[in-house]
């Protein structure tokens, strides 16, 4: 008996794996950047639908929506603008709490040290 390849629609439920693979493409996101990306109000990624008792799965028409928005917000100068502000906001509270942890200000290495 040959296997033959099922057709996917776009209602179909999907699981974790897939939806890592729909978003990094040939290299696929890990599941912990999926879950952090859920969690973070400003990416706009659809939640997940619980299948079972320990089954989650996501409706694919919806990640494949989340990822349009993510190409036309990258195309859209207002929001890459407002998409780099929030990266800088991070990075920079990311510094500040590496300076906090090793008890002083964090310098970079290509800084001059006097």
């Amino acid at each position: 008996m040959s296997k033959t390849k099922r057709h996917v629609a776009d209602d179909d439920f999907v699981d974790v794996k897939t939806a890592c693979a729909i978003f990094g493409g040939t290299k696929p996101w890990h599941q912990s950047t999926l879950w952090r990306a859920l969690r973070d109000p400003n990416r706009n990624l659809p939640r997940p639908v619980q299948t079972g008792p320990n089954s989650i799965r996501f409706l694919r028409k919806e990640l494949l929506a989340a990822k349009a928005a993510m190409i036309a917000a990258r195309d859209n100068p207002v929001a890459r603008a407002e998409m780099v502000k929030r990266n800088q906001r991070i990075n920079d509270a990311r510094v500040k709490a590496r300076a906090k942890r090793h008890g002083g200000e964090h310098r970079h290495q290509d800084e001059e040290t006097t």
